[in-house]
């Protein structure tokens, strides 16, 4: 029998009493405290004892998040970084926000003082990106990575910044890039031959977000090359945002929804301006490229995608089938005036499980409403000659609706009636909390509270009104501040109702 059978088990209450840690050789209670990523908590236990608080203070409390404004931070604080790279591994979040008025920053000094000091010993004097993607490999025990730089801000190559994070981050689990301005140069770019699966691999990561408007056409490609060949086994959100050039031939985007296997996927949003087939692709060849996607992605809950025209949707047919999970979806085009209509992509079987959807509805949409008897959340929009009666074709499990009237021709004069037409057709949507759209706007709000709250109060469950401003964008009003006294403060975005949208709907 061996001597550990003989011990009564310790619970993990007692495994992080400060008796029991401090009976334990350095070299095992470093590892212990590491494991501890809230400051709080590292604060609390620092607190217990002399002997911990002489380890966490110095070394851990200060060395769980950075968060500052990329453009304005020391050069000495990346050398810092550098020369401190035990340290450094103890960092779990890194926020790199681009707002000249935040003053919000978060990092420890010591490793700016480290960093002066080190500065002049170096014999050589790198560029400012190749001094940035050494300090970001050293921070090995990255869970968040958020890099946001300012507007106009000289910013390292997205598709660099992922590879250094793939083969020095194994823990990363969220990352969000959105770099905007002027790429800055550096003398350790990848190429293409370099990236394949055997060393792109991001073992922990569950969310990618990246935003790619002010991405150079190179620089797409190889990041598109990593999402096509990488391994992301854990990755359950990808969004790709504001694609406007895929220069090369296929498109990028066809490479990757052709190559792309990432078999936790759940949700996957993709907002282009750019091509998204070849041009020498029939519809049916177009078709089977997205049918295969989909069928490598078993799982995936929510597909969002807005191209040019709709040019994703058009070869598309979708039944319950080709997506058996997804219960989320938004099927949009660029231009409002196009032909892509919900009826054009959704068939009656898939319908039947949307439990949230974007879409352009018209006439021939109405039947197709009428079997979403599931349907709980849903921005709709809608011509101008389509009469407010469709609403009775909505489920009455709909809680959170927004409507957008849109013209069929430019300069189209908007129809004569008035902003309360539709009410009568709401009132039966007895479960709504959330309702918008109808080109309600916040001062016609504002002018007629009294009507409006008398027309709705039907509606007893409703919490907020939405509309927009003269100048301003899609807002919520809640019906209680509209009860007590109008004020604009503290309102809610669309997407702070609709999470699962695409930005800018």
């Amino acid at each position: 029998m061996s001597i550990c059978e003989d011990q009564p088990p310790i619970s993990p209450k007692e495994l992080l009493s400060p008796d029991f840690l401090q009976s334990l050789p350095p070299e095992l209670v470093e590892p212990i405290i590491a494991d501890i990523d809230s400051t709080a908590d590292l604060l609390s236990l620092a607190l217990t004892c002399k002997a911990l608080y002489g380890i966490i203070v110095p070394f851990h409390l200060h060395f769980r998040k950075i968060n500052l404004n990329i453009g304005v931070t020391p050069l000495a604080l990346w050398y810092g970084i550098i020369a401190k790279p035990r340290l450094s591994s103890m960092f779990r979040t890194f926020h790199s926000h681009g707002d000249p008025h935040k003053e919000q920053v978060f990092y420890p000094s010591s490793l700016v003082q480290e960093g002066e000091t080190y500065l002049p010993s170096t014999e050589t004097s790198p560029g400012i990106a190749d001094v940035f993607l050494r300090a970001i490999s050293q921070l090995t025990g990255l869970v968040k990575f958020n890099y946001t730089t300012p507007h106009g801000a000289k910013w390292i190559n997205t598709s660099q910044i992922l590879w250094t994070l793939s083969i020095s981050s194994p823990l990363l689990a969220e990352v969000y890039l959105h770099p905007e301005g002027v790429e800055m140069p550096s003398s350790e770019l990848i190429s293409p031959p370099e990236i394949y699966p055997t060393l792109v691999i991001f073992p922990s990561l569950q969310s990618l977000i990246v935003d790619f408007a002010y991405t150079g056409d190179s620089d797409m490609l190889l990041c598109f090359e990593i999402l096509a060949v990488g391994r992301f086994p854990k990755l359950q959100v990808l969004h790709l945002l504001e694609i406007y050039n895929t220069p090369n031939r296929p498109p990028a985007i066809t490479v990757f929804i052709n190559s792309a296997t990432l078999p936790q996927l759940l949700e996957f949003m993709l907002v282009t301006r750019s091509n998204v087939y070849s041009q020498d692709m029939t519809k049916q060849a177009k078709a089977d490229v997205v049918y295969r996607f989909l069928a490598r992605h078993p799982l995936l809950e929510s597909l969002s995608v807005l191209s040019s025209n709709g040019e994703f949707w058009q070869p598309l047919f979708l039944e319950r089938d080709h997506c058996p999970n997804v219960s989320v979806l938004s099927v949009d085009g660029m231009q409002r005036r196009d032909d892509l209509l919900a009826t054009d992509v959704i068939t009656a079987s898939l319908a039947g499980q949307l439990q949230k959807l974007s879409a352009r509805i018209g006439p021939r949409s109405l039947s197709l409403l009428g079997c979403m008897n599931m349907l709980k959340e849903c921005i709709l929009h809608i011509p101008y000659s389509l009469p407010m009666t469709f609403l009775h074709s909505l489920p009455i499990s709909i809680k959170r609706l927004v409507v957008i009237i849109h013209p069929e021709l430019i300069l189209e004069p908007p129809p004569k009636g008035s902003p309360f037409d539709c009410i009568p057709h709401l009132t039966r949507l007895h479960n709504l909390t959330h309702v918008g759209g109808f080109n309600w706007d916040m001062t016609f709000i504002a002018g007629e509270k009294k009507a409006f709250l008398e027309k709705l109060s039907v509606l007893t469950k409703l919490e907020y009104i939405g509309g927009w401003g003269q100048h301003s964008p899609f807002r919520w009003i809640p019906l209680q501040k509209l009860k007590d006294e109008f004020a604009m403060e503290n309102e809610l975005k669309l997407r702070d109702v609709f999470p699962w949208a695409i930005p800018g709907i």
